[in-house]
């Protein structure tokens, strides 16, 4: 894999999934449910982004833990780590899928792993169908605020400014578009 359960601080914590137990339980908490998250769905990114061949030719430069293997393609290396580079006279910045600033991490990949785990831990299927978990003492909120900021900051990471305004849609009610 190419990121792991560090990559989940700061905006993107998620509880019990930093350590392997959960504190005075045999329990492992969040981690194993997004460690299959992460599992799932970056591949699934990584495909949307080069392709299947491209991703079968990329997942071949890393070791079993994550590692890149010594003297991979540049190309890769780059991707993976980021690089400077000028196009038509402008200077750009490429992070990388993973990078990080201070002691804190960062990867495109996590933001899109936590907008697909957060809204599925937010409820649960029980035989009444699908119910939202209610703790006792405490108000329930929407996930979804921190689900669309996730998901903002992972397009940004993605496409960073190649939106432009006038390829934006922005939907105001089904079926009217403004």
């Amino acid at each position: 894999m190419i990121i792991d359960n560090s990559y989940f601080q700061g905006n993107l914590n998620i509880p019990n999934s930093q350590d392997a137990l959960t504190p005075l339980s045999d329990r492992r908490g969040n981690l194993v449910n997004l460690e299959d998250y992460i599992a799932k769905y970056e591949r699934q990114v990584m495909i949307y982004a080069l392709g299947l061949t491209l991703y079968n030719d990329f997942i071949t430069s890393f070791e079993s833990n994550g590692d890149l293997i010594p003297g991979p393609q540049l190309r890769w290396e780059n991707f993976i780590n980021g690089t400077e580079y000028t196009t038509d006279g402008v200077d750009y910045e490429w992070k990388g899928l993973r990078y990080e600033e201070g002691s804190q991490k960062y990867s495109l990949i996590a933001n899109y792993v936590y907008s697909k785990f957060l809204p599925d831990i937010s409820s649960t299927l029980g035989s009444a169908g699908v119910q939202r978990n209610n703790a006792k003492s405490s108000k329930g909120y929407s996930s979804i605020p921190r689900t669309i900021e996730a998901w903002n900051e992972f397009i940004y990471k993605y496409q960073g400014n190649a939106l432009d305004e006038d390829t934006v849609q922005i939907v105001t009610r089904p079926g009217l578009t403004g």
